[in-house]
């Protein structure tokens, strides 16, 4: 009975000690943004590898096509996740631009643990925040390693990526610090 509950509670403390963000400001601040307003997000796949090799386009020849989607599946979950900014799709709308430049890619497929295997992508990359009107840059955060759960395609499983990520950005976004 003792080591059942000796696995039990080292279970619920590993749960607990992966439950952190995989997204932290870097510089700057985010409490200008707790006031409320909109942001439009873009996304800036120019300078991504996959693995750190090759260029991400020679490992998704689709990668237009998602990439297309990926201010979609961002906000997917931001909307439901932030109590103080908006994603609009017109920067005329928007006070805040928020840049996603991803630096890095990869992906392997999970047979461990609870549910069914399939593939998972990490991201790697930055998030810059600047005033449109000023053009002053407010808050930069650190994308490290987000990976959004299985999916049983590798596409399913980029959209799944950056929709966890919007998620995490939100819930930061929503502490302000």
């Amino acid at each position: 009975m003792k080591r059942i509950l000796f696995v039990l509670a080292m279970f619920v403390c590993s749960m607990a000690a992966h439950a952190g963000l995989d997204v932290n400001v870097a510089s700057g601040s985010l409490k200008p943004l707790k006031m409320g307003g909109n942001a439009i997000v873009v996304f800036n796949f120019s300078e991504a590898k996959w693995d750190n090799k090759q260029e991400l386009k020679y490992h998704y020849s689709n990668l237009n096509e998602l990439a297309a989607q990926c201010p979609y599946e961002f906000g997917r979950k931001f909307r439901d996740t932030s109590k103080y900014v908006q994603l609009v799709n017109e920067e005329s709308q928007a006070k805040w631009k928020m840049e996603v430049k991803v630096f890095n890619m990869d992906s392997y497929y999970n047979v461990m643990g609870f549910g069914l295997p399939g593939h998972v992508t990490k991201v790697e990359g930055l998030i810059s925040i600047t005033d449109i009107a000023s053009g002053e840059p407010i808050a930069t955060i650190e994308i490290d390693e987000v990976d959004g759960g299985r999916n049983v395609t590798i596409e399913g499983s980029f959209r799944d990526c950056f929709e966890e990520l919007g998620d995490q950005v939100a819930k930061l976004l929503n502490k302000g610090k």
